[in-house]
């Protein structure tokens, strides 16, 4: 009876209002791991199991009472049979006393939560923070006390036991989003699942319920966690629910509770805590830290006596995790020691600025729905961390992300008031960094707290043992060096400046010092460089200061201090105001300035960091631990705007002035490294022309906007539309314009416009860039590209149909995605084609990779320059030829027939002048960690000989070099706590080390630094010799755990992959640059030592580390490889037998070495780019090594010669007389057997040299004959040769031609897999010459060509397996038909009855006539192995496999012969399909239909003229590979294909002729034409034949009509006439082997004339001139042909730089009116002269607004659209207004198209700059009238939409102040 009497009464008591009654005692077991593992690979877990009693004892109606006993813990690492959660007995561990104490401690509770918790001020903060994961468990809100407004809320009442709602709710792991799912507990689960109810008979008549907690980390209030290395471009939120693909975290717990909802009992209760996550970002099989807590009910009893009080309280004010104190002091257990005492809550002094924020906490407090904790006088903040989804109703109503703000971004709104927060980290001390290990693994603190560490002498060995481990540099992977380098990295990250300066003095060892040969000095180097390069990547203020005083004492200077301050925007972890003011001193100092190359580094570098620390929000709340400092500086901050930028206009505006372009260049690149919205006012007067620049600094300017594109996208969007749809701007800006306006990812409509506007824009540049742009960006695929690709859709189909080759400005952007293993790639690479060259003006080239998500910073590389052919003739002309005796060479020219200069003619045609513009460029590189920017002008050219040849004087008498760099490729960490209250972290480096030491010599005749004035000379022949040591190695490692600061030990699995590449070896090259000869001998540079040239591995561990051995992981006692199956080796030992020398190939592998099925996956889901940027990427994880190792003991060889020779002859008639046309002569040599079997096989033989030549040209009239020859020769002890002899001859006159090729092996040694292989190789082709210039005779001409070809292969070619063939190319009769019936044809033929036969039209309708699109082979073979008539079956098996849906087989009625293959080849009437049959004795297949893509067809379409390079330039250059003028019977048309009617009657016009440049110097002014320049003129004869003058330099040629049909012109030079036909070639030479002109008659008697040192070619017919020139002539022209710059409008432009309408006029203008000239011509010339004159010059207007510059209180949205406000001076805002302008001119009226500021009456203006803005002017109205009334009452009529046809200048105020 008193049992049951005793039951109901305990009953009674626990089933009081929420469980806990007076005088009861709660005993609860304590159950708690945490593990890590990679669980996706193998179930070995390291870890700590946790056991204890917990009891829980009520105080007051609201306090209770804990105590924690008998806490135990037991380390595991072992594998686990089922998971991570395997059940583990006790007595198969060794559970050990865990130092808990166990003194009480109280949690408040506040309507059933808990809301206070108070502990003992004594107990180490790691303690406390195990005491509230514990506590966590007893948190349960049933009742809604804490509830978020949601849609889906549904808060049980009264008696309901189901529901769903959200509330904000604090555990240890964070104050969050929490999901509540509430239901009863069957019954009938209870019997399977006891453990859940421990004490059912305390159910009485209630219920069992079951609760489920689930914790959404995306939406926090309180936050706790530290990362760094996030990008702005990855779009994560810090330690959210989820970071991509890479990492996903979950809580979930598990409360079942007895009775009801408003009076239970805690039957049990755990935690689940799950993070997932990939090692190395994009890991399909991922790693886990798994961890549970887990409180189970083991009795209730009664109580006697009021629980113990705590001793030594202090208020803990929520149950989150709280940071430690992570100090070098052992005492300090608490971050916010001292700062507050024990009251129960701190003091919060408050700003002005923090009274906002307050605001906006109580406008997120509208969120939680009955909430009554205010956040008045608490020390939490209630302010929603994320405003985007905390302020959100979940209703449906939510604004989109695009209102909320940048400055935000999804980031935490952190006040620097947050208690919770460490301190702001110092410029002197070390950061109190949370989670990160060496900062909290002694517990609590960093391990500069443990008397075992001294961080200096630690710092100091280790940088000793990495140094000596670089010298050696084999055992780099082996010995985990750059692992090391990790762990030395991060005990520097905990040193204060006085440690890193005491560390400096001990490791101070500068390269001066080193002596050579002493290996001691390189030792102690590189010991320095490991620490330099250290240093420079801790990002903490201590390595900042220290770096700075390295620099301010000379230890580092130069390239070696660039490249340290390089790498600080990528590495500075804490870039708070003070570091980034003392980074801006160090740039400001005079020790930094007056070192150019430091200079621009630390220029750039800094303006990088203050872009990704102040200026972009959204970098710096991802990049660096705003979670854990808040935010490191302010966001208000104006200093950026105030300060850095201004300092930085003050800079480029001196710059300016001085004319230093250089200087302009490097900060136009630094403000545009900012991006801040002011940059756009510094630069705005420069691009609206106000202050003038050159055309290239503003091209700069828009070219440096390309940061500001991803921070206000919008912001500048609007700027770089302006500037590209100006018309009168630049067309390299414009185009510039257009590259930008894509990043911004621009809306549909401004897409939609800038395609329509292609149709009609004048210029073809932009159009061709515009329009690879759209097209590409419609074909994006990427997830972040999707929106652009749709917008890009939407405006493909109203672009222009004309095609633009590849020499017109393009854009291309591409993305691809591997899908299997979440890696992706982003490339958009852009460039500009200037007017003088054909090599682009200005490249761009960006790639962005994404890993899992995770994308990287872009590599980038870019080069702009003002004119490419400019500073290509500024290289060429800072060299000179110079004879034997080392002066330079002049030409000996023939006397001069006649008196035409190009003087007199360009005086004869008045030509103006074109001033030569000053050569400007920079090019920037993303390279070796830092990003290297370099400026320069004609001046830094000028000097390059200078450099040049101090380099030389260097180099001859031998320079040591050693250049070696580490620096990290990738770092990101991420730390949080766990559910047991242990700290979470992770960490992804990438250490690389970069090494280039040796030594060089170069001797040359004649020397380089010979005397030849301001020049370098050319050298005749080159020597070079040194040793050369290169090495690349890098370490990627991945390491996810936990750490136990109680016991220092980091419990861990890590992926470690490591890439190694070396090349150590001694050379000596020779180069005869006369004979076209190199020779090198190369051997390894320590002949008996073994070296490592190529290592991959792979290793996954698991370990219990001890953090203070400060060593790697991988080296710890307790560190197990994780094995998923048995390891399979493979070794052998390759190249001693075919080269002499051995390496040995070592490959251990989890998987199969090789299989098809891996090789084929990998093909098919890469493309070609993504293989080269992830070729070593695996999807899943496995240990691996592949190792190859050069071994001396089984090298036979102890060097290799490698020979390279290219030879040509000219045979002309049957003479053999040789003329060389690469200014080289030999004799000839008679030829032997007429086949590709040479009479000796050693290598460099000029016997068989000779030979191949002179077979080649046999038979072969006028032929022209180019050899090569390479050999490779292995001497030792034993010798290998390899050989390679190519030789191919053709002839202008003669169908036929000549292909010899020889290859041959002889082996070190001969064994059955390495014998001696021979294969020569004869082919013989007949293509006939065909019509150039006649379509109809070329239509008429049969153009059938024969190939005859024999292959000889095997062990000797006269004895192995032979091949003939025969092959037939030929044009079908229905491709005759379709090209009769084309509309290309009735076009030329119309063309042709008007007398014009080289129109464009009858040029590509004569070029398609001759095409051919039947080909036939037959291949007969007789003793071709059996070998390689399987690998020919396989490649057909692989063939057929592709094209399977294009194929048929019979294997049934074959028909065809033995040892014969016939191969057929149709391809339709249109080029644009092909079928192929091949026919074998026992298989006829034939693929049919098979699509030939445009830029295939130049490949496989043969035509009898023109070759490969003719073809495939035809399509990729669109006919402009070798530009075409012509100059028809009554038509002419221009290098840029403009067609107009001419008559030059019988006065000479310029057909072409060169445009001088005029320079100013420092001697006055200079004028002069380029080395290569030419002219030709052009008259009428008798019977409109025309008559040629082409005049080069000193020589005249001269054409005249013959009257003849057989050969139409006679061909004079300089007096001498020329004797050829169809049948021979004649030569013009000067000095003695220069060919000047070859000449000879093409079929229908044309005659063609090569001028091969001018590169270019005329074609005379008659009545027709066709001149073709070289693309180094662009831009460099006038005359009938053009200017040559790419831009048709500007072809009619006049000798005066005129541009003009009429082409008569045009053509007249170039007429030469001398005493010869007769007809109209004279009369038209003079008539020219008064034509009105419309010069070609740049318009520029006003492309940034009053707002966009900041001179108005604008509204601007930045990257996500978040509203920023820019900065404005005071009262400006009330002073200042918008108002349309009006100018009243004679008869019309003119209104501004864009609102100007104006000041309002009771405000006056500071001062005022002048601006050309546009207008639109209208004849004066009623309407202009009533616009002018409404303007004058303060309305602004829109004329946005009106065009400019009006500009003026106009004053506005800069600023508004009140009278």
């Amino acid at each position: 009876m008193w049992t049951t009497i005793l039951y109901f009464t305990l009953v009674g008591l626990v089933t009081a209002e929420y469980g806990w009654k007076h005088g009861t005692l709660y005993r609860y077991e304590i159950r708690g791991r945490s593990v890590a593992g990679m669980h996706q690979v193998a179930n070995q877990f390291s870890g700590v199991l946790l056991k204890g009693k917990l009891t829980v004892q009520p105080k007051s109606d609201d306090t209770l009472t804990l105590q924690v006993h008998n806490f135990e813990q037991a380390e595991v690492h072992t594998n686990f049979s089922n998971g991570w959660s395997t059940y583990v007995k006790d007595h198969d561990v060794n559970y050990k006393p865990l130092p808990v104490s166990d003194k009480p401690f109280e949690l408040k509770f506040k309507n059933g939560v808990v809301d206070e918790m108070y502990v003992d001020k004594t107990l180490p903060t790691w303690e406390v923070n195990v005491l509230k994961a514990i506590a966590s468990q007893l948190q349960v809100d049933t009742q809604g006390e804490n509830l978020k407004k949601s849609k889906t809320n549904h808060v049980p009442v009264e008696s309901e036991t189901v529901g769903v709602y959200k509330t904000i709710e604090d555990s240890v792991t964070g104050e969050c989003e929490t999901i509540y799912d509430i239901s009863p507990l069957p019954q009938f689960v209870l019997q399977s699942r006891p453990e859940l109810v421990p004490l059912p008979k305390l159910v009485a008549g209630g219920q069992v319920l079951d609760i489920v907690k689930t914790k959404n980390y995306s939406n926090c209030e309180q936050r706790m966690a530290y990362h760094f290395g996030l990008t702005g471009l990855t779009d994560w939120e810090p330690a959210s629910n989820q970071m991509g693909t890479f990492l996903s975290r979950s809580s979930v717990s598990r409360i079942v509770v007895s009775g009801t909802l408003k009076s239970y009992t805690i039957q049990s209760s755990v935690t689940t805590n799950k993070i997932v996550l990939a090692p190395h970002l994009y890991n399909n099989q991922k790693g886990i830290v798994a961890s549970r807590m887990n409180l189970t009910l083991e009795a209730v009893t009664s109580s006697s006596g009021t629980p113990q009080p705590v001793p030594n309280p202090r208020t803990v004010k929520n149950l989150v995790y709280e940071y430690n104190a992570a100090t070098n002091d052992e005492n300090t257990q608490h971050h916010h020691h001292m700062r507050y005492t024990q009251s129960d809550a701190p003091l919060k002094f408050k700003t002005s600025s923090e009274s906002s924020s307050e605001s906006s906490s109580s406008s997120s407090e509208e969120g939680l729905h009955g909430n009554k904790r205010m956040n008045i006088g608490m020390i939490r903040s209630r302010r929603s961390l994320e405003p985007r989804q905390m302020n959100r109703e979940e209703n449906g109503s939510s604004s989109s992300s695009e209102s909320s703000s940048s400055d935000d971004s999804g980031s935490t709104s952190t006040s620097s008031s947050e208690y919770f927060w460490q301190p702001k980290p110092t410029l002197t001390e070390a950061p109190n960094s949370p989670f990160m290990p060496y900062f909290i693994g002694y517990l609590g603190n960093t391990i500069q707290a443990s008397s075992k560490v001294n961080g200096v002498l630690t710092v100091y060995k280790l940088a000793k043992e990495i140094g000596e481990q670089f010298v050696y540099g084999n055992g780099i992977t082996g010995e985990n060096t750059l692992s090391k380098f990790n762990v030395l990295v991060s005990v520097l990250h905990t040193m204060n400046v006085t440690q890193l300066q005491e560390a400096t003095e001990k490791l101070y060892y500068p390269y001066s010092k080193v002596v050579q040969t002493s290996e001691g000095d390189d030792q102690q180097y590189q010991a320095w460089v490991t620490f330099r390069d250290a240093v420079a990547q801790v990002g903490t203020g201590p390595a900042l200061l220290t770096i700075k005083q390295w620099i301010l004492s000379h230890k580092v200077s130069g390239a070696e201090a660039a490249h340290v301050v390089g790498v600080l925007p990528d590495t500075a972890h804490y870039p708070t105001t003070e570091y980034i003011n003392t980074f801006f001193e160090l740039v400001k100092s005079e020790e930094v300035q007056k070192q150019r190359y430091l200079n621009v580094s630390a220029v750039t570098a800094f303006t990088n960091l203050v872009r990704k620390a102040q200026v972009n929000r959204e970098t710096a709340h991802n990049r660096y631990p705003v979670h854990s400092f808040g935010d490191l500086t302010p966001k208000n901050d104006k200093v950026v705007s105030e300060q850095y930028v201004t300092y930085l206009e003050t800079q480029l505006r001196k710059a300016v002035q001085l004319g230093d372009s250089p200087t302009v260049q490097v900060y136009i690149r630094a403000l545009g490294n900012v991006a801040h919205p002011k940059v756009l006012a510094v630069f705005e007067p420069f691009l609206e022309g106000h202050e003038q620049v050159s055309d290239f600094q503003r091209l700069a300017m828009v070219a440096s906007l390309d940061k500001m594109t991803k921070v206000y996208p919008k912001l500048v969007r609007s700027v770089l539309f302006k500037i590209y749809q100006n018309s009168g701007e630049a067309p390299e800006v414009r185009v510039a314009a257009v590259m930008q306006i894509m990043k911004t990812n621009p809306p549909a409509q401004t897409l939609q416009r800038m395609a329509q506007h292609t149709n009609y824009d004048h210029s073809r540049q932009v159009s061709a860039a515009v329009k690879s742009a759209i097209e590409s960006a419609a074909s994006l695929h990427g997830p972040k590209s999707y929106q652009l690709a749709q917008n890009a859709k939407a405006a493909v189909h109203l672009l222009t149909t004309q095609e633009f080759g590849l020499h017109q400005s393009h854009n291309f952007i591409r993305d691809y995605v591997v899908k299997e293993e979440e890696l992706m790639y982003k490339t958009h690479f852009a460039y500009i084609q200037g007017e003088d060259s054909v090599v682009p003006s200005s490249a761009f080239y960006t790639v962005w990779r994404s890993l899992g998500g995770y994308k990287r910073q872009p590599y980038e590389v870019s080069w702009l320059t003002s004119n490419a052919g400019s500073l290509l003739d500024l290289l060429y002309d800072q060299f000179v030829d110079v004879g034997h005796s080392g002066k330079p060479v002049h030409g000996n020219a023939e006397p001069v027939v006649g008196d035409w200069t190009f003087e007199k003619i360009g005086k004869l045609l008045n030509i103006e002048t074109d001033y030569l513009d000053q050569v400007e460029g920079n090019f920037l590189v993303s390279l070796f960690g830092t990003k290297s920017f370099f400026a320069f002008d004609n001046h830094t050219v000028e000097q390059l000989p200078e450099y040049v040849k101090y380099v030389a004087r260097q180099l001859r008498s031998g320079k040591h070099f050693n250049y070696n760099k580490v620096y990290n490729k990738h770092a990101l960490q991420v730390g949080f706590p766990t559910a047991t209250g242990l700290p979470f972290f992770y960490s992804f480096s990438t250490p690389t080390r970069v090494h280039f030491a040796g030594e060089l010599k170069v001797v040359a005749h004649p020397e380089l630094e010979g005397e030849s004035g301001d020049y370098v000379p050319l050298p005749k022949t080159a020597g070079i010799s040194g040793t050369f040591n290169a090495m690349y190695t890098s370490y990627t490692e991945g390491v996810l755990g936990f750490t136990t600061p109680y016991n220092h030990k980091n419990y861990v699995a890590v992926l470690g992959n490591n890439v190694h590449v070396g090349a150590p070896f001694k050379a000596a090259v020779e180069f005869d640059f006369e004979k076209s000869k190199f020779q090198a001998k190369v051997q390894p540079l320590e002949q008996n030592t073994h070296k490592k040239l190529f290592e991959y591995s792979t290793v996954a561990y698991t370990s219990k580390h001890e953090i203070l051995d400060l060593k790697p992981i991988a080296e710890g006692d307790n560190t197990e490889e994780v094995h998923v199956r048995p390891v399979q080796r493979f070794e052998t030992t390759v190249g001693q037998a075919e080269t002499g020398f051995a390496f040995d190939v070592k490959a251990e592998s989890e998987q199969k070495f090789w299989d098809w099925a891996t090789v084929y996956n990998a093909a098919t889901k890469h493309d070609g780019f993504s293989s080269l940027l992830f070729p070593l990427y695996e999807v899943t994880i496995n240990n691996y090594n592949y190792t190859v190792t050069y071994n001396p003991q089984e090298s036979t060889a102890k060097y290799v010669k490698l020979f390279f020779t290219y030879e040509d002859l000219f045979k002309t008639g049957e003479t053999g007389t040789r003329a060389s046309l690469n200014k080289h002569r030999d004799s000839s040599v008679a030829g032997g057997d007429n086949d590709a079997i040479p009479s000796s096989t050693t290598p460099a033989n000029e016997q068989r040299q000779k030979e191949f030549l002179q077979r080649a040209v046999e038979g072969i009239k006028d032929s022209y004959a180019r050899l090569v020859d390479v050999g490779v020769q292995f001497e030792g002890q034993t010798k290998a040769e390899y050989v390679t002899t190519a030789a191919y001859s053709t002839s202008s006159v003669d169908p036929k031609s000549r292909f010899l090729f020889f290859f041959g092996t002889q082996p070190a040694r001969t064994t059955h897999y390495t014998k001696p292989y021979q294969v020569a190789l004869h082919v013989n082709t007949e293509v006939p010459n065909v019509p150039l210039t006649d379509f109809v005779k070329a239509f008429q001409a049969n153009p059938t060509s024969h190939v005859t070809a024999k292959l000889y292969f095997g062990e000797n070619v006269n004895s192995g397996g032979k091949v003939y063939v025969q092959g037939t190319l030929k044009q079908s009769e229905s491709r005759r038909h379709y090209l009769e019936h084309h509309p290309l044809t009735a076009l030329c033929k119309r063309q042709m009855a008007e007398g014009n036969y080289l129109l464009p039209a009858c040029r590509n309708a004569t070029a398609s006539a001759n095409y051919f699109d039947q080909y036939k082979f037959t291949f007969n073979y007789e003793g071709v192995p059996d070998f390689v008539k399987h690998y020919l079956y396989k490649g057909y098996t692989v063939v057929r496999y592709f094209a399977n849906h294009y194929v048929t087989e019979n294997f049934v009625t074959t028909t065809g012969k033995e040892s014969q293959l016939d191969v057929g080849v149709r391809f339709t009437n249109d080029l644009s399909a092909v079928n192929v049959s091949v026919e074998t004795p026992v298989l006829y297949t034939e693929f049919t239909n098979l699509y030939v893509e445009d830029w295939v067809a130049p490949l496989v379409v043969v035509h009898p003229e023109y070759d490969f390079f003719d073809r495939f330039g035809q399509e990729v250059f669109r006919a402009q590979q070798y530009p075409t003028c012509v100059v028809d019977t009554h038509q002419a048309t221009t290098f840029d294909n403009t067609s107009y009617p001419v008559q030059v009657g019988k006065c000479w016009h310029a057909m072409l002729h060169p445009v001088f440049k005029t320079e100013y110097g420092y001697s006055g002014q200079t004028t002069h034409y380029y080395d290569d320049a030419f002219s030709v003129l052009v008259r009428e004869g008798a019977s409109y034949q025309k008559e040629l003058l082409i005049l080069l330099d000193k020589y005249t040629v001269q054409v005249f009509p013959t009257g003849s049909s057989e050969v139409v012109g006679k061909v004079v030079v300089n007096g001498r006439n020329l004797e050829f036909s169809k049948e021979s070639v004649a030569q013009f030479k000067y000095n003695g082997d220069y060919i000047l002109v070859h000449v000879y008659a093409l079929p229908n008697g044309a005659v063609r004339l090569l001028f091969p040192q001018t590169d270019f070619e005329v074609i005379y017919d008659g009545p027709r001139v066709k001149l073709q020139v070289s693309n180094t002539y662009r831009g460099r022209v006038r005359g009938l042909c053009g200017t040559f710059d790419g831009e048709y409008v500007t072809d009619f432009t006049t000798p005066k730089n005129c541009v003009v309408q009429d082409p008569t006029e045009f053509a007249a203008s170039y007429a030469i009116v001398d005493e010869t000239c007769q007809g109209p011509a004279r009369e038209l010339h003079q008539r020219v002269l008064n034509v009105p004159c419309y010069k070609q010059t740049v318009l520029l207007g006003d492309v940034i607004s009053e707002e966009e510059a900041g001179r108005y209180q604008p509204r601007m949205r930045s990257s996500h659209s978040n509203l920023v406000r820019l900065a404005k001076q005071p009262n400006e805002g009330r002073c200042s207004k918008l108002r349309s302008k009006v100018v009243e001119q004679a008869g019309r009226t003119c209104f501004s198209l864009h609102p100007q500021v104006t000041c309002s009456s009771k405000c006056k203006a500071t001062s005022k700059i002048e601006k050309r803005i546009e207008f639109h002017c209208i004849p004066k109205t009623i309407a202009t009238k009533h616009w002018v009334e409404m303007i004058k009452n303060g309305a602004n009529p829109d004329f946005t939409q009106k065009p400019a046809n009006e500009w003026f200048k106009i004053n506005t105020p800069e600023q508004c102040i009140p009278n």
